[in-house]
């Protein structure tokens, strides 16, 4: 597998809009908390989640990928990875140019087919770590480029 990049990860986040399949309605989880900080950073974030009981565009809320007008976003996929290589699949029919599959969400399955792709493709990174990252994210970062683990 390719090493991920830092302009890799800086293309991604350069793009205004970002896509998370995987927003959840739950407080306190992953989904709501990255949309949340997404949003603080004054992204335009799209809501993905097929528990949602309908589309909402009105709120950038969906369904599926496949119901979000248009590709000119980038992707973060942070589902169960029983649901990720399907949101990637779509994510590449769709033909979105920037897909980051946050941590713990990948699979074997998943980043082969990620990285046979040629979309700019992020994966074993937290978005949390490189989008101006605060507390124990902050101090993640901080152990990480010390230990030269930030990709370059």
């Amino acid at each position: 597998m390719k090493k991920v990049t830092f302009s890799q990860i800086s293309a991604f986040l350069e793009n205004p809009v970002i896509a998370v399949a995987g927003a959840s309605r739950q407080e306190k989880s992953f989904g709501v908390e990255v949309v949340n900080h997404l949003k603080s950073l004054n992204y335009k974030v799209i809501c993905i989640n097929p528990a949602y009981e309908m589309n909402f565009p009105e709120d950038n809320r969906y369904q599926s990928l496949e119901d979000v007008p248009g590709n000119n976003f980038s992707l973060l996929i942070a589902t169960p990875k029983t649901e990720t290589e399907k949101v990637l699949k779509s994510a590449i029919d769709k033909k979105v140019n920037n897909v980051w599959i946050q941590q713990m969400s990948e699979t074997p399955e998943a980043l082969a087919l990620g990285e046979a792709s040629d979309i700019n493709f992020i994966y074993k990174e937290c978005i949390f770590m490189f989008s101006k990252p605060e507390g124990i994210h902050k101090f993640h970062y901080t152990i990480k480029k010390i230990f030269r683990k930030i990709p370059r």
